[in-house]
């Protein structure tokens, strides 16, 4: 699978932490999406302005892991947030 980068979450989400968890709600399917810490991270950070290694990288200064240990993870949080349907691909303007 091809993901998109620099990732965008879509403009239908609200997203709320609740503890150290985010509760993430679709309001096109009215799904909620209970996230860890790392993958709501991951979700704030997907604005369509960061590529994936800057996503990586800032994960890795969060957690204290070099950021090419955290790549791959990065690549599998955004690769269930396509599934899932709340990622896009940037437009080009």
């Amino acid at each position: 699978m091809s993901l998109p980068d620099p990732p965008k979450a879509v403009d239908w989400l609200e997203v709320r932490e609740v503890g150290d968890e985010v509760v993430v709600h679709d309001r096109h399917t009215e799904k909620i999406h209970v996230l860890n810490a790392t993958a709501g991270r991951v979700l704030g950070t997907c604005d369509g302005k960061h590529s994936l290694d800057e996503i990586a990288l800032d994960l890795g200064r969060g957690t204290g892991v070099e950021p090419a240990r955290v790549r791959d993870d990065v690549e599998r949080i955004v690769a269930t947030f396509v599934q899932l349907g709340v990622i896009e691909p940037v437009r080009p303007a």
